[in-house]
């Protein structure tokens, strides 16, 4: 017999440390999304960073959890990362309950002003450090993906919980980089205009950014732009909310529903809207597809891929 959501308290887990833009929607989401669910449950938020929201992801695959008690708020990533990394990343993200994303995203590598780097050209040929979280998370594989793609020279250092430390270390001058840095959180922010733009990650220009150079549109081979399609496709549904495997079904149709309801909802808008954060959501079943989807790629593209993530 299908169960019915009947969970009091909703534990949101957000894959990231405090104060980055993962924690910031978490909480936006935690304060409106109980209205839309069955007995209006409370909600409290918790902070899981490791691995790029692996740490998190693993956890939650692993939770026996059925009553959508449980969500959690991971780099959308995960859904490709055990196509490139099947010894890091033991998992079938096809298992995962795609409950909703917020944001089809755009991508920025940007560059401390004292590195006098604002050139795609310098970007690419001169030698300094971009910081990462882990190497499943974007921080990661987009610059690696540039690094492999166009013979770059800087180095890339892993092992920081989230951007707020990443940025706070380019601030102090130990990294010099960072790419991953996602436009919606960049956008509007007190960091906007402190550090260089150097160019932008995505298939398609941002409309906000039509004069920042698009890194897609400078690969020249066909393979690479198969691969490098993939390595971004998860863009397409950013800032991703999971469920547990165990979730029932009919909790997840919930869920789900739950989630679309409160991203069309004025007051929720509104409030990300003064948080200067862009709402661009994408229903659970639309991105299970694309998951899935994603899992049976072409294997000329994922092999390629694979070697560019390197």
């Amino acid at each position: 017999m299908a169960a019915e959501f009947s969970a009091d308290t909703v534990e949101l887990r957000v894959g990231y440390s405090a104060g980055g833009g993962y924690d910031t929607f978490g909480r936006l989401v935690a304060r409106h999304l109980g209205k839309y669910l069955p007995g209006n449950p409370d909600f409290v938020v918790q902070n899981q960073p490791g691995g790029g929201s692996l740490k998190l992801t693993l956890t939650t695959v692993a939770s026996d959890a059925n009553d959508g008690s449980l969500i959690a708020l991971v780099n959308s990533s995960m859904s490709t990362f055990p196509l490139f990394d099947e010894k890091g990343a033991r998992f079938d993200p096809t298992e995962l309950v795609w409950i909703g994303s917020l944001a089809n995203e755009t991508s920025v590598c940007v560059m401390t002003k004292q590195s006098g780097v604002s050139t795609v050209e310098d970007f690419l040929s001169k030698d300094f450090i971009v910081g990462a979280t882990d190497r499943g998370a974007t921080t990661y594989q987009f610059p690696a993906l540039l690094k492999n793609l166009f013979g770059a020279n800087f180095r890339i250092v892993t092992g920081y919980p989230g951007g707020p430390e990443i940025m706070l270390a380019m601030e102090q001058d130990e990294l010099q980089a960072r790419c991953g840095y996602s436009w919606s959180s960049l956008k509007g922010s007190p960091e906007e205009n402190k550090f260089n733009r150097i160019g932008q990650i995505g298939l398609t220009k941002n409309k906000d950014l039509p004069d920042l150079p698009l890194f897609y549109d400078m690969i020249e081979s066909d393979l690479d732009k198969k691969a490098a399609a993939l390595v971004l496709a998860p863009l397409r549904f950013y800032r991703a909310f999971v469920a547990p495997p165990s979730t029932d079904p009919e909790v997840a149709d919930t869920l789900r529903q739950a989630f679309t309801k409160m991203t069309e909802d004025s007051e929720f808008l509104a409030e990300a809207a003064s948080l200067g954060l862009d709402v661009d959501a994408v229903p659970g079943d639309e991105i299970q597809q694309m998951v899935e989807d994603l899992q049976a790629s072409d294997e000329a593209a994922l092999k390629r891929a694979t070697e560019l993530l390197e």
